[in-house]
């Protein structure tokens, strides 16, 4: 598995979003994460791009196996309630030991959203 240790910074607009990890996040929180989510699908066309375990200044530090899935499951349900599914595009080592780092695709069902 390649390791990386930085990526180009993450940019204000486009489709591409930088998260290090999502764990217990509050509704609140969940709520923001979700209209950030919106952002990026409307600035890609009904497609965006995740990187989980990078900073926002391009660093990838990786996260844990089970910070990954956490992660994970926040933006499955973010993307549910987007009408938008995802799919794991690559998962890589992170820079810490025993870390990964995942590039995660999201893209909106536009037929669903023309009913």
């Amino acid at each position: 598995m390649e390791q990386l240790e930085e990526i180009k910074p993450e940019g204000d607009y486009g489709n591409c979003e930088y998260k290090l990890k999502l764990d217990n996040p509050t509704l609140n929180r969940v709520d923001h994460l979700t209209t950030q989510m919106r952002f990026r699908l409307n600035e890609g066309y009904g497609h965006a791009v995740y990187r989980i375990g990078v900073e926002d200044n391009g660093i990838v530090l990786g996260i844990s196996h089970e910070e990954m899935l956490e992660t994970l499951s926040v933006l499955f349900y973010m993307a549910r309630n987007q009408n938008a599914k995802i799919s794991v595009e690559k998962v890589r080592m992170g820079f810490q030991p025993d870390s990964f780092f995942a590039e995660i695709s999201i893209s909106r069902n536009i037929l669903q959203d023309m009913k």
